[in-house]
């Protein structure tokens, strides 16, 4: 398969080479599968959805220097929104929310 079938304006916006991004599962992907999935080209995600700020800025720091992402559930980080600001300074790529107010 030629690798120009993977070329897409996702990755292109994002600056990784695979348009493949890793589901932030709350409680399971933390920052050692985040950092394995931006290592092989695509975005791998940090599920911070329970918003805990120290397991958050643990995984955080796991994940170094690469560029990873980060998910919350909508309604936990409105209760707990400094967690946002955790995973900003740090320069997470992208953050994704779910699970928000209609």
């Amino acid at each position: 398969m030629s690798s120009s079938l993977l070329h897409s304006p996702l990755a292109a916006t994002l600056g990784i080479v695979h348009p493949l991004l890793s589901a932030p599962m709350a409680g399971v992907a933390g920052g050692r599968l985040a950092t394995a999935v931006s290592r092989a080209g695509g975005l791998g995600f940090i599920g911070g959805g329970y918003c805990d700020p120290e397991w958050i800025g643990a995984e955080l720091a796991a994940a170094g220097d690469v560029p990873v992402g980060i998910g919350f559930i909508g309604w936990r980080l409105a209760a707990r929104p400094t967690v946002l600001d955790l995973a900003l300074a740090h320069g997470v790529r992208a953050v994704l929310l779910s699970f928000g107010e209609a």
